[in-house]
């Protein structure tokens, strides 16, 4: 059985530098710090996909998952296909709640 690819879409990208930038305005070194546990988390939840949590509201029929980034009020959102996952936000934990959801 071959493993999934991930792929990380456009948006999900942009959402990363622009929390990159606002931690980095915040305290200089806060950014690079931000982009570290993004990279951490990316590679965790490669690593053990089944590690991401449902997400509340959301049936799990729809196979969209989350996985918290250590340190700061973040999570990937993930959908899972037939032949990948697919990183589709990285998503305030506090705000917005499911703004993400129309995403493929």
């Amino acid at each position: 059985m071959t493993a999934k690819r991930w792929v990380v879409r456009p948006n999900a990208h942009r959402e990363v530098d622009e929390a990159t930038d606002w931690y980095e305005d915040k305290r200089p070194g806060l950014g690079y710090a931000l982009i570290e546990a993004y990279e951490i988390a990316l590679a965790s939840v490669q690593a053990q996909p089944n590690d991401a949590s449902p997400i509340p509201y959301v049936s799990n029929e729809l196979a969209i998952r989350r996985y918290f980034v250590s340190g700061f009020p973040y999570a990937l959102i993930i959908l899972e296909t037939p032949k990948l996952y697919k990183v589709i936000a990285f998503a305030h934990a506090a705000r917005q709640p499911l703004y993400w959801f129309g995403r493929k």
